[in-house]
């Protein structure tokens, strides 16, 4: 069924959007979009469906009954969609990353790994917490691999070990994708003679 879907708030474009082959997709252009998952919006008003006109939609509707093939996904967005289809299904889904794609891409990845290792070796929750601050502020987590961690301090738990099983799972979900973003970087990159790995 050929899908005009309107993407507003805390919705994930990467996890929860149409994953049909027709699909126009019409997204929040606010600077706030996208906000956290679950929480209350922040502004006086919801500047992100304000910032979709009924003209958009119109036209959204348009393309899509006028194409029979559509190519609605930014391809910052179609490499992520990849990623988490890969982590949620469990199977590879194939994608090919130019040689300037794969190498931009790289760069984000390094840091969001250097994050991850921090993570992985640090036992203060403020640190987390603060370094998860850091990641939003710099809006450099496009993939939103971190969010399932962020959510842990949002979360009221009966204990802390229950606390801390919601943060190991939440690591160890994080740690799945950036693998995966990093494989498919290095199948792009040994195309081109070179891996990750010769580069650290």
């Amino acid at each position: 069924t050929p899908v005009v879907e309107i993407s507003l708030g805390g919705s994930d474009t990467c996890k929860t959007s149409a994953f049909v082959d027709q699909t126009v997709l019409l997204t929040g252009k606010s600077a706030c979009y996208p906000c956290q998952h679950s929480q209350r919006c922040a502004q006086k008003s919801h500047l992100c469906s304000e910032s979709i006109s009924v003209q958009d939609a119109l036209a959204g509707f348009v393309q899509l009954m006028e194409s029979s093939e559509q190519k609605t996904f930014s391809r910052a967005d179609e490499i992520e969609r990849a990623i988490w289809t890969s982590y949620l299904n469990a199977a590879e889904v194939k994608i090919t990353l130019s040689l300037v794609e794969a190498q931009d891409l790289l760069k984000k990845t390094e840091e969001l790994l250097q994050y991850q290792l921090d993570f992985d070796s640090c036992e203060n929750f403020n640190q987390i917490f603060s370094s998860l601050q850091v990641i939003a502020d710099k809006k450099i987590d496009t993939g939103v691999y971190f969010q399932k961690l962020a959510q842990v301090f949002k979360d009221r738990f009966a204990n802390a070990e229950t606390a801390f099983s919601a943060l190991k799972k939440a690591l160890e979900q994080s740690q799945a994708l950036l693998q995966i973003r990093l494989n498919l970087i290095n199948q792009s990159l040994s195309m081109d003679g070179g891996t990750y790995a010769d580069r650290t």
